[in-house]
């Protein structure tokens, strides 16, 4: 066992790592996402060991509380732990620390994607501004993560990767382009490609016989 590292572990813990973050929204979905509400919801939560009982004493409660903030704080405690435990075997062994500088950057990201789309459902499916910060924070850490294991290594082979992540952030920026621009004057297709591709004075024949591309090419 000595010998083992945390290399050989890393499903594992990954694996723990997401039942304790399915854990943290169970129980904040519990309270709508706000954890003041624990206490009192842990009063009244009745407990099937006291059958008698209407509610939960206030001594049962506040042990309860504190075992749901112990849940809703565990992800991040491990999270922490997990990268710590990395960057110290990194540095025994003389090694990157680039591999638990991933770990933290794609734990945090899963974190907040998961809380982001809690806060839509807690929120009655309305995406507001917090939405939008959640979103680009789990997105920019997504991002930064693919830069670097891309430029962090020193691989053979740079023209798959770097063009894998380039064509993501064009596709990114044209998207962005292509939602944020408004089509109010757009009924059809036609219309779109007359506003977006004006061919002059010359309209299109609605009922030619040729080719479309001869009817351009004119």
């Amino acid at each position: 066992m000595t010998e083992l590292g945390l290399d050989e572990f890393v499903i594992e813990l990954g694996i723990y790592f997401v039942a304790l973050v399915i854990c943290m929204l169970v129980i904040l979905h519990q309270v709508q996402g706000s954890p003041t509400h624990l206490g009192r919801y842990m009063l009244f939560r009745k407990l099937e060991i006291f059958p008698n009982a209407n509610r939960n004493s206030s001594r049962v409660a506040t042990m309860l509380q504190f075992s749901a903030y112990f849940y809703i704080t565990a992800p991040f405690l491990i999270l922490i732990g997990w990268f710590l435990l990395l960057a110290w075997d990194e540095y025994k062994e003389g090694a990157s620390a680039i591999p638990a500088f991933c770990t933290l950057i794609i734990g945090i990201s899963f974190i907040v994607f998961a809380l982001n789309i809690m806060f839509i459902i807690w929120n009655k499916y309305q995406f507001n501004v917090l939405n939008v910060i959640l979103q680009t924070v789990a997105i920019f850490l997504l991002t930064l993560y693919q830069c670097i294991v891309i430029f962090g290594y020193q691989n053979q082979e740079k023209f798959l990767p770097y063009s894998a992540i380039f064509l993501n952030f064009n596709v990114m920026f044209l998207a962005l382009a292509v939602f944020i621009d408004k089509y109010d004057g757009a009924k059809d297709i036609l219309s779109l490609m007359v506003k977006c591709f004006p061919m002059g004075q010359k309209a299109f024949d609605r009922n030619r016989d040729n080719n479309i591309q001869e009817e351009v090419e004119e």
